[in-house]
């Protein structure tokens, strides 16, 4: 009786120890698998990082952008499963199947994204150094994009022109300076601030030198592939501008319009004078708008809305001499060439507008420093999933 009850007890004894033990194997094997899911989460997030480090240094040097360049998400994948092959090389207890990455809802071609990154880099960066010339200085810039190719591949390629000069016109016809059109959210005024600090135009040129275009604020304007016909289409806009309100102001003006009517007297019958005179008015404020034009383009200022001290041609000599160099009433109010400029562009549509800057950057980049540059093989982040030991670990990470 007494070895029957030993032996319960010894039994029992070693079925509590067993127990115990393969209590303390499944602790041990959870703490394991909890370590080398720690593990891994830590260290793909870092390679998720050393993925973002690999940033095209002159983009962000030169334009303040953040972004890898990718041909594709295999490019990736390989780089993830060299990362992972060398950290766990002979490790047995981890198991790791393959690293496979998204990276399309990160590409740089993608408006939000562009405009993130130029929203950030126009809060903390410095305005690129100008200097101020006059248009005629130099001689006028012939730079062309000839290859069809680039051409093609541009982001803006397809857009049409979205600025509505009448819509300006009338806009600007209800305010006292044309740096009020300048409202708008805080992404927009950021955006325009990016803008300005970075492309150059016909009167204020990089002192680096090193952009393709010369007239790059007159291309976001216009997008057009060479810089003499940017600059002949915001001639155009800024004489069509100022030719309205001359033409307003004229109108506005008794003893102007008194004027045109005698002179139209002198010069057509009398039943004729009217419409003369409207002719004489026109030509009057065109040539005044001409005028306004050589003053911007020489690095002038120009009130928005004439007066009497700002007016510069006389009617009468737009016959003894109707094309004279430029008169400068030394306007010491108003609004520059690059302000005109600023404005229509912040008038245009929205995203056109950054799709002309994401063209000017590839443009540049490609002139500058990469024969093979493109916007849309550059990625401002990733996503990523990682299966070890049966487990998906899943990372995501951007600039």
């Amino acid at each position: 009786m007494v070895r029957n009850k030993r032996g319960m007890v010894s039994v029992f004894i070693m079925i509590f120890s067993v127990s115990i033990i393969s209590l303390t194997m499944l602790f041990i094997g959870g703490a394991r698998v909890k370590a080398i899911s720690s593990s891994v989460d830590s260290l793909g997030y870092l390679w998720a990082k050393s993925i973002l480090g690999e940033y095209t240094d002159k983009l962000y040097e030169r334009y303040g952008i953040f972004a890898y360049r990718a041909k594709s998400h295999s490019e990736v994948d390989d780089k993830l499963n060299r990362l992972s092959e060398i950290t766990f090389a002979g490790k047995r207890y981890i198991d790791c199947e393959g690293c496979s990455s998204s990276l399309y809802k990160y590409s740089l071609a993608e408006l939000d994204n562009f405009k993130k990154q130029v929203n950030k880099a126009a809060i903390s960066e410095k305005q690129k150094k100008f200097k101020d010339i006059e248009l005629d200085v130099y001689a006028p810039s012939d730079r062309t994009i000839s290859n069809d190719a680039i051409v093609a591949g541009l982001p803006s390629k397809g857009r049409l022109s979205s600025f509505s000069l009448s819509n300006f016109i009338d806009k600007i016809k209800e305010i006292d300076d044309i740096k009020d059109i300048l409202k708008g959210s805080n992404d927009e005024l950021l955006q325009m601030k990016y803008i300005k600090n970075h492309f150059q135009s016909a009167v204020s040129q990089s002192e680096e030198d090193d952009s393709f275009f010369k007239y790059e604020l007159e291309y976001i304007l216009a997008g057009k592939s060479s810089d003499a016909d940017n600059l002949k289409s915001a001639k155009h806009r800024i004489i069509a501008i100022r030719e309205a309100l001359n033409i307003a102001y004229i109108n506005k003006n008794p003893q102007m319009r008194e004027l045109a009517l005698t002179i139209a007297e002198l010069i057509s019958t009398p039943a004729a004078a009217p419409a003369t005179q409207q002719a004489l008015i026109a030509t009057w404020a065109y040539a005044e708008s001409v005028n306004d034009y050589r003053l911007l383009v020489h690095g002038k200022k120009l009130p928005l809305m004439k007066d009497e001290n700002s007016w510069a041609v006389n009617l009468k000599s737009i016959i003894t001499n109707p094309n004279p160099d430029y008169i400068d009433k030394n306007n010491e109010k108003g609004n520059t060439y690059n302000e005109y400029l600023q404005a229509m562009i912040f008038l245009t549509n929205k995203d056109n507008r950054i799709l002309r800057v994401m063209d000017l950057i590839e443009i540049n980049m490609k002139y500058c420093y990469y024969g093979n540059f493109s916007i849309s093989s550059h990625y401002t982040g990733i996503d990523y999933s990682m299966d070890v030991n049966g487990r998906t670990h899943v990372f995501s990470a951007e600039y």
